[in-house]
């Protein structure tokens, strides 16, 4: 039984080795990929060639120059000065008669003149009237600073003033107004050898007031004698 188990071995072999030669070596079995036409074969990175270096002056291309070009700017926008302010056209020969104290009395006079006055017409104005002098302690630049000079002239003596707290003549010190500037003169006189400076300003009052007008080319006093009975009236040119 051994030597016939040895036997069947050795046969096993021989025919193992007899097939083995008899057949190619690395036979296996091999499936066609197809691909579509123009499909660009893969290839590694050892077997692509290295990129060619652009010698130096060498022109850029297309795409190159696109690149490399300035960001285009805007045109400059010139400034023009703006043209300078029409001033309106009066007329030169334009006069004004009165004032009246109200509408009513100047449309009185315009019926009493207008066949002696061609182009007469009613106009209101607001004037600026005077109606006395302030005597001023000068304007502190704040209220707190206002309130320390008001208590620098009450600790002097001057009781009789006012402080404004508000409005055009906010900061300053009221010692006092008078109808006439002599009077306020007076008292800026006897402040100053106190060493108290103080300023005079005119107490303005805004009132309507009504005018005849027209346009005259001659003389005011041609004027006046054309007038009659309004010939105390002012006459100023409609512009004053």
């Amino acid at each position: 039984m051994k030597y016939l188990f040895y036997l069947l071995l050795l046969g096993n072999i021989v025919f193992y080795l007899w097939e083995s030669g008899h057949r190619p070596h690395g036979d296996v079995d091999r499936i066609e990929l197809k691909l579509p036409d123009g499909t660009e074969p893969i290839k590694l990175l050892n077997e692509v060639p290295a990129p060619a270096k652009k010698p130096s002056g060498s022109p850029a291309s297309p795409r190159d120059t696109i690149e490399a070009a300035p960001t285009p700017q805007p045109p400059p926008v010139a400034v023009v000065a703006p043209p300078p302010p029409v001033k309106p056209v009066t007329d030169p020969h334009c006069r004004l008669i009165g004032p009246f104290a109200d509408g009513e009395t100047a449309r009185s006079a315009l019926e009493q003149l207008q066949p002696r006055l061609d182009g007469l017409g009613v106009v209101s104005r607001t004037d600026a009237t005077v109606e006395g002098y302030w005597v001023l302690y000068p304007k502190a630049e704040n209220i707190y600073a206002a309130r320390a000079n008001r208590k620098m002239l009450s600790d002097k003596g001057i009781r009789d003033l006012w402080l404004f707290d508000k409005g055009e003549l906010e900061g300053s010190i009221s010692l006092g107004v008078f109808k006439t500037q002599d009077r306020a003169e007076d008292l800026q006189r006897e402040l100053r050898a106190k060493n108290i400076e103080v300023e005079i300003k005119p107490r303005l009052t805004r009132t309507e007031s009504y005018w005849l007008q027209l346009s005259w080319s001659k003389t005011d006093d041609e004027l006046r004698q054309t007038l009659g009975a309004d010939a105390d009236r002012s006459i100023k040119n409609c512009d004053s």
